[in-house]
């Protein structure tokens, strides 16, 4: 639920603007938020399901240096820090929303698209990992419109993974 510059495309240019990292599709009622906590991430398997009306439709990238993630250990929680090794900043593909609705401020809001795991990643315990998008593929992603699902789908195979270090941020 916080705040976050993303890359969009509006009005034909690339506009870095804030939006909330917990996505509320279009047309869906502000009770979703609490019914589905999980909202920040859009599992690239149901983009065609659950994120219809985003996919193919508002793109978005993220920059991040790393992402956090919760991980059970020992019947514990435990928070790990992944980042790419050496060290970069990765383009992370995400879908957004405007939500609106009579007598409310517009809500824009986006979802980072995950997918399976590398190895390290998936010995570190989590079963997800943000798609880091090559640069050469960033401005195709951020003009959906008129590209089949199947170009998309492969703008997804065809990302950047580095190998991600992982610590221990809290126990």
């Amino acid at each position: 639920m916080s705040y976050a510059p993303i890359l969009i495309r509006d009005d034909n240019e690339n506009r870095l603007v804030l939006a909330r990292y917990h996505c509320r599709p279009k047309g869906k009622p502000p009770r979703l938020d609490r019914q589905y906590p999980g909202l920040y991430n859009a599992r690239r398997d149901n983009l065609e399901k659950f994120w219809r009306n985003e996919f193919g439709q508002t793109h978005a990238v993220v920059v991040m240096d790393a992402f956090y993630e919760n991980v059970e250990r020992a019947g514990r929680n435990v928070i790990l820090r992944f980042e790419p090794t050496p060290p970069r900043p990765m383009l992370v593909a995400c879908v957004y929303a405007r939500w609106t609705a009579p007598g409310t401020d517009e809500l824009l809001s986006f979802a980072a698209i995950t997918d399976e795991p590398p190895a390290e990643i998936a010995a570190a315990g989590h079963d997800r990992c943000v798609v880091s998008l090559k640069e050469t593929h960033v401005e195709a992603w951020l003009t959906p419109a008129g590209r089949s699902v199947n170009e998309l789908q492969a703008i997804l195979d065809d990302v950047d993974r580095p190998y991600y270090a992982h610590a221990v941020l809290a126990a």
